[in-house]
């Protein structure tokens, strides 16, 4: 898959790393608005690879 759900997980903490650092209000808004963007593309991405599996495991039954 082009996307690892763990990418997703790290680019949510390095906006919240920023937002740590910075003393601007709207930028530490921003980037916290980022990580929980990143964190749900996130699990979205792990359920539809958990859903693909399940339903290659199915195929792979009845081929079988």
């Amino acid at each position: 898959m082009p996307f690892d759900p763990h990418e997703g997980h790290e680019q949510a903490k390095r906006c919240l790393k920023l937002a740590a650092e910075t003393t601007d209000p709207n930028a530490q808004e921003i980037l916290t608005t980022s990580a929980q963007r990143w964190e749900r593309l996130a699990a979205k991405l792990a359920e539809a690879e958990e859903l693909m599996k399940q339903s290659f495991d199915e195929r792979d039954k009845h081929v079988a």
